[in-house]
């Protein structure tokens, strides 16, 4: 087998499963150290969908006086992670939501609900509405005590996958874009700089469903069989 950088592979195909991986690089499996990105993470998930971000998302400078603080989150899209090269923009999210991801009451959100109310028409043309969510819920509640902590992110699509750390802990990131949350005693540091090196690419781009233009969806349910480096894996057993 010849690829296009003119290298060569001998390999095997498989019978009746995806020939990605097999075609792509025949050297992935000595990747394999017995634990994966799933055994060390707490949880891989995109970003959140509201279903009316026209509402719900701003400019920070933009907010109304009427929106209390504490209802504002820092939140960042698949673009403007790779504008910003990072998480932390300019960009905030208006979030009825508290710190243990329950839809907050008129009462707690005061002002803020009124705000809310002026845009009443079209947060209640929703799918989420017609399906029982209360009318300035979000298409889904929020997992705020994964969210609300360091975790590492990443875009949805991506023609080169790369990975930033959001060590702040308050960045709420829009579908767009991934995140990954270590498990405790797992160095976020070590395990980024894993994830953006040329091995850890290498097994995307051999087991990732390929988009248009060449790009690859870095969907969770195949992240988590991504191999981990030795320490990672240690770090992981160290916490059984």
């Amino acid at each position: 087998m010849k690829l296009r950088d003119g290298s060569t592979h001998t390999t095997t195909l498989p019978g009746g499963d995806s020939w990605a991986s097999s075609i792509r690089d025949a050297d992935v499996e000595d990747l394999q150290t017995g634990a994966t990105l799933g055994d060390i993470t707490e949880r891989i998930s995109p970003g959140l969908a509201t279903g009316a971000d026209k509402v719900f998302v701003m400019d920070r400078e933009d907010v109304p006086d009427a929106v209390g603080d504490e209802w504002v989150r820092p939140t960042v899209s698949g673009k403007q992670l790779r504008e910003f090269d990072g998480p932390y923009t300019d960009s905030v999210f208006v979030c009825p939501y508290t710190d243990d991801g329950e839809l907050a009451g008129e009462d707690e959100l005061g002002s803020t609900f009124e705000w809310l109310g002026e845009h009443r028409d079209r947060l209640e043309d929703r799918s989420c509405v017609e399906k029982g969510k209360r009318w300035y819920a979000w298409h889904e509640n929020p997992p705020m005590q994964d969210l609300l902590q360091p975790k590492i992110v990443f875009r949805d699509i991506a023609k080169e996958p790369r990975f930033w750390p959001e060590d702040r802990g308050d960045v709420v990131p829009k579908h767009s874009v991934y995140y990954a949350v270590p498990r405790d005693g797992v160095p976020m540091d070590e395990l980024i700089e894993y994830l953006n090196s040329p091995e850890a690419r290498m097994w995307m781009e051999a087991h990732c469903q390929k988009a248009h233009n060449g790009y690859y969806r870095l969907q969770s349910r195949v992240l988590r069989d991504l191999p981990v480096p030795k320490k990672c894996a240690e770090s992981y057993q160290a916490t059984l």
